[in-house]
């Protein structure tokens, strides 16, 4: 989840659609102004075609830089593989046969698995186990706001 969309600050953005708006400005006034000039409509049409081009542009930037914020979708993959590193490497832990992350927000990540421990674990053990889970996902990703964890047998 580290990237483009966790460094940009709003007011970039801002600063962009401003930079686009004015281009935008200065396409439709030379439009205009060579319409006049030239008494042409021809220019005033090209002006506009180029703006809509422009728009469709602009578009396709955004949509390209917030895919990272759509809430619903897994985290990465090299961050969902050092979650799941993290809880398979705890003592007790025998697999994690299901691990899922999900996007809960901007920099946000829900965390879910069900988990194969030790036959020999008690409830304490396994409270002890999670909490240790959630403390070194956090470490990895401050962004974490819940893990659930759900002790299954082996299968």
């Amino acid at each position: 989840m580290r990237g483009k969309s966790e460094t940009t600050a709003p007011h970039g953005a801002a600063v962009k659609m401003g930079f686009v708006a004015a281009v935008g400005l200065a396409l439709a006034a030379v439009g205009l102004a060579l319409t006049k000039v030239t008494g042409s409509s021809v220019w005033d049409g090209v002006s506009s075609v180029l703006i809509g081009v422009l728009l469709v542009f602009v578009a396709a930037s955004l949509v390209r830089s917030n895919t990272s914020l759509l809430v619903g979708r897994s985290a990465p993959l090299g961050l969902d593989q050092r979650l799941r590193e993290e809880l398979e490497s705890l003592p007790g832990v025998r697999s994690v046969p299901v691990f899922v992350t999900t996007v809960t927000g901007p920099r946000r990540l829900l965390v879910a698995a069900k988990v194969e421990f030790s036959d020999d674990f008690t409830t304490d053990d396994l409270e002890r186990v999670a909490d240790e889970a959630e403390r070194r996902m956090v470490a990895v990703f401050p962004g974490i706001d819940y893990v659930f964890l759900d002790p299954t047998a082996a299968r």
